[in-house]
């Protein structure tokens, strides 16, 4: 007598949900506040108040995206932090490696900066314009979010759907590049660091990003 066949876990459905968050909620993020703005240029001109309307609907979107996946995580998928790997690892550790990769990151991108005589693009000058609290938003958001979203949850969900190791590293990559590349390119930056990597402990490839967003994704970096 044939044994009986062993069937694959089903993926949970809220597991496809929070891909998709994860992959795609930057960029409609982003598609929605430019429904109702013009581009970062034209904004500048406007004044201070419709660019920092403009900068807080979209961290606060991005945010929105942020809780959206956590919540599908703990009430959806019923899995904890540990799962894209956060709190496994001691916090000095953390530490020690997140200023590294921050000093790491700021110098290659100041390197780059002063070789290709880097003045400044649009989102440097929106940058300037923009009150102190939501600078460090912005500053933030770009790292929690990013190596939330392309490194830890999208890396661990794609292996668990079968994908290699490699491959789970590389899928989320193009998707990162593309909003970057719609984003960051179009405003003058073109600063490189770490973007998303090829399997936890293994090289990154670099894609353009601000560099003053290095210290927030290094030190979230080093805790997944």
């Amino acid at each position: 007598m044939n044994p009986p066949l062993e069937i694959a876990p089903k993926t949970p459905v809220f597991t496809w949900i929070g891909l998709f968050v994860a992959l795609f909620g930057i960029l409609l993020a982003r598609w929605f506040v430019g429904l109702f703005f013009p581009p970062l240029s034209v904004t500048i001109a406007a004044g201070e108040e419709a660019l920092t309307t403009r900068f807080a609907l979209g961290e606060s979107l991005i945010w929105l995206c942020v809780i959206t996946l956590l919540l599908l995580m703990r009430f959806g998928e019923r899995r904890t932090l540990r799962s894209i790997h956060l709190g496994t690892t001691p916090i000095g550790k953390s530490v020690l490696w997140g200023i590294i990769i921050a000093l790491l990151c700021a110098v290659v991108g100041a390197v780059v900066g002063s070789l290709m005589h880097f003045q400044g693009g649009e989102l440097v000058k929106a940058l300037w314009k923009l009150p102190l609290w939501l600078v460090l938003v912005v500053v933030l958001t770009a790292g929690v979010a990013e190596e939330l979203f392309y490194r830890g949850y999208a890396i661990d969900r794609l292996q668990q759907l079968g994908l290699s190791r490699y491959l789970s590293g590389v899928m989320p990559v193009p998707v990162c590049g593309f909003s970057r590349a719609t984003h960051a390119l179009p405003n003058g930056l073109i600063q490189p660091s770490p973007c998303a990597t090829l399997g936890r402990g293994t090289p990154s490839p670099m894609c353009p990003l601000p560099s003053w967003s290095s210290p927030a994704h290094g030190f979230y970096g080093a805790a997944v």
